[in-house]
Parts: C-alpha cells; sequence; structure tokens
C-alpha cells in the first residue's frame, strides 16, 4: 500500500443519519490519518431535507467532533464514535485506504459518499 510518493494507510467511515420513518442518510465522512494521530471531519452543509429541530443538531456535529479529536486524539475519538453511535446517528464500518493529501482524499471521499449536499 505505501510507495515511494509518500502514500501512507488511512481509515474512514461514513457518518449517516437515521431519523424514524425515514432510511438512513448520509452526512458525513471522517478520515482518520494514524500516521499524524489527526481525524479529518467533513458533513453536508445544506440540512433542508431534515426536520429543523434535526437539523441543528446534527450541523453542529462535525464541530463536536472535531473538538473532541483535538482534546483526546483521532484515534480515541474515532473508536469513541464507533462504540457510542447506534440510533440517530450512525457510523459505517472503517474502511482503509491510501493518502498522500488527507484533505484532498476526504474531499474525493465526500464526493463519492455523502449524498443531497448543497
Amino acid at each position: 500500500m505505501l510507495s515511494g510518493s509518500g502514500r501512507r494507510p488511512a481509515y474512514f467511515a461514513v457518518l449517516a443519519a437515521a431519523l424514524p420513518a425515514a432510511e438512513p442518510k448520509p452526512i458525513g465522512v471522517i478520515l482518520l490519518d494514524p500516521a499524524s494521530d489527526t481525524l479529518y471531519c467533513r458533513m453536508r452543509a445544506n440540512w433542508d431535507d431534515f426536520p429543523a429541530d434535526d437539523a441543528e443538531i446534527l450541523a453542529g456535529l462535525g464541530d463536536q467532533i472535531t473538538e473532541e479529536a483535538e482534546r483526546v486524539g483521532g484515534a480515541a475519538t474515532l473508536k469513541w464514535l464507533e462504540d457510542t453511535l447506534s440510533n440517530t446517528v450512525r457510523i459505517s464500518e472503517r474502511e482503509t485506504v491510501s493518502i498522500d493529501d488527507p484533505e484532498v482524499e476526504l474531499a474525493r471521499l465526500y464526493a463519492a459518499t455523502v449524498r443531497g449536499d448543497g
């Protein structure tokens, strides 16, 4: 997986909202760069297709994840999310990707997985 280009393994997972009487919708992507223990998070910008109360809470989730990762580290935050999320906000199984630039990979993963963003 590693090559001379500086690529290294990383892990990503998709966050989804599972609101009552609705199919789960992808709402964001997180990417863990274990080399730096940094957790990158990108959440959708448009919440218009969610009820207002839910949208307000979900819109702040990315900032909360980022703050927690800065406080305790990326790996610990990802593990906590995997251990605690299950009902309204769900997290997919983590998958391995090869990265060079985490921000570029995060944008690619976001474009490939999150729908309905404005």
